[in-house]
């Protein structure tokens, strides 16, 4: 039940995270594609200087998802899944943070959902129709 109670939780972030920075989410977002969510991510840490990883996920979106309007993600460090060390969880989830930046593209969603590791990326083919969330 714990898995499936931070399965609904993350999912209520998600929507939160999405309406908060479309509210008009019918007409600003969706009629370009649907959103993806990259859910359970994870990269080694001694490989995530290295880039295949990225190459690979960057194709496999570029081959299945073809017409999406926004990627989203949420950076969490699935070893601390359930752990209590709050100080090298923020720390990995900011590593985390700089690293999908860097290597896809993601930005921080504005406000506390991007401070817990909200993130999303505008799909390249619908940036200059897509707004940039506001920040507040």
């Amino acid at each position: 039940w714990r898995l499936m109670d931070s399965h609904s939780n993350s999912t209520m972030e998600l929507a939160e995270a999405v309406t908060k920075a479309w509210p008009e989410i019918m007409s600003s977002l969706l009629p370009y594609g649907p959103i993806i969510l990259i859910d359970r991510l994870w990269v080694k840490p001694g490989s995530a200087r290295r880039s295949e990883w990225a190459a690979i996920l960057r194709r496999l979106i570029e081959v299945e998802f073809k017409f999406y309007s926004v990627i989203t993600l949420k950076a969490f460090p699935l070893e601390f899944e359930g752990a209590g060390k709050q100080r090298l969880f923020a720390r990995r989830r900011r590593a985390l943070m700089r690293l999908y930046s860097r290597e896809l593209g993601m930005r921080p969603f504005p406000g506390a959902l991007g401070r817990m590791g909200w993130m999303y990326s505008i799909a390249p083919r619908v940036a200059d129709v897509i707004d940039a969330p506001e920040t507040s």
